[in-house]
C-alpha cells in the first residue's frame, strides 16, 4: 500500500455492491410481502416463504444493513416504511417486479469492459430477435416504473382537457394504463413493435382497460400514426435509437 494513500474509494465501490444485491434477492423471493402485517422472526418468515431458516437469516441481516428491513425486539424483522410502500406485492406503488429488469441490466453492465475490448456489445437487446420469455421478463421489469410515470404525469400536468394519449414505444403500456386509470375521460393508444405489442395488450386486458386503450403493432421509426392525438409520451425510447432513427421517430410523432 502506498504510504499516505488508502484504497478507500476502491473498497467503497467493491463492497458497495452487496446492499443492491441483497435488495435484488429480497425482491426475487418476495420476502417483503409477508411482512406487511407486522414483524416476523426469521423462522416464521422462512416458513411463510417455504425456505430454510438458516439460508434466509443472513439475507435478512444484509437487508437490515441495506436499510430495507429493521430489527425489532424479539429478534424479529420488519419492513422499513419505504420497503412497505414499494416492495409489498399488490401495493399501488409496487416496484418489486423490477427485479427481472435489474438482473438483466446489471448482468449486462458486468460485460462493459469486455464489450469495449471486443469493440462490440457482449450483451445486446434486440427486441426483434429476443425470445418471448426474455421479452416478457424485460417488460414486466419495466412495468412498475412505467405505471409510476403515468401516475406522475397525470398529477404533474393538467390532463383534464386531453382526450387521446399516444404512448410511443410503450412497452408494457404502463404509462398509458396508469394515465387512463387516473383520468376517466382519457383514451389511450400504445404503439409498439409487432413482437412487443402482445405484451402490452396482455397488460391492458389485465388492467381491464381494453375498452379505452388500443394497442397498435407498428414501427414509429418507419411511419407516422394514421390519426391525431392530444398528447404523446415517449418514455425510454429516444435514448435506445441511433441519431437518424431518433429523428425519424420524432418527425413521425410530430
Amino acid at each position: 500500500m502506498q504510504p499516505g494513500i488508502k484504497p478507500a474509494t476502491i473498497l467503497r465501490h467493491a463492497y458497495g455492491i452487496y446492499p443492491p444485491l441483497a435488495m435484488l434477492a429480497g425482491m426475487q423471493l418476495d420476502l417483503f410481502t409477508p411482512l406487511k402485517d407486522g414483524p416476523m422472526t426469521a423462522a416464521a418468515l422462512a416458513k411463510a416463504l417455504s425456505l430454510r431458516t438458516d439460508k434466509l437469516r443472513p439475507l435478512l441481516y444484509a437487508l437490515v444493513h441495506a436499510e430495507l428491513l429493521t430489527l425489532v425486539e424479539g429478534h424479529r424483522f420488519a419492513n422499513t416504511p419505504e420497503a412497505d410502500v414499494y416492495l409489498v406485492r399488490d401495493r399501488e406503488a409496487y416496484l418489486g417486479s423490477a427485479h427481472e429488469l435489474y438482473s438483466d441490466l446489471w448482468g449486462a453492465a458486468l460485460t462493459a469492459g469486455l464489450s469495449i475490448r471486443a469493440n462490440r456489445p457482449q450483451v445486446k437487446h434486440d427486441f426483434t430477435e429476443m425470445s418471448e420469455e426474455k421479452l416478457g421478463a424485460f417488460f414486466r421489469g419495466l412495468h412498475s416504473g412505467a405505471l409510476a410515470t403515468g401516475r406522475y404525469l397525470t398529477t404533474a400536468y393538467n390532463f383534464a382537457p386531453l382526450r387521446n394519449l399516444l404512448d410511443v414505444g410503450g412497452g408494457s403500456g404502463g404509462v398509458c394504463i396508469a394515465a387512463c386509470q387516473n383520468c376517466r375521460d382519457l383514451r389511450g393508444t400504445i404503439i409498439e413493435l409487432p413482437k412487443v405489442a402482445p405484451i402490452a395488450l396482455a397488460m391492458v386486458r389485465e388492467a381491464k382497460l381494453a375498452n379505452r386503450v388500443e394497442v397498435l403493432a407498428a414501427d414509429i421509426v418507419e411511419r407516422a400514426p394514421d390519426r391525431q392525438f392530444d398528447v404523446a409520451v415517449l418514455r425510454n425510447l429516444i435514448q435506445v435509437l441511433g441519431p437518424d432513427a431518433a429523428c425519424r421517430a420524432l418527425r413521425n410523432v410530430g
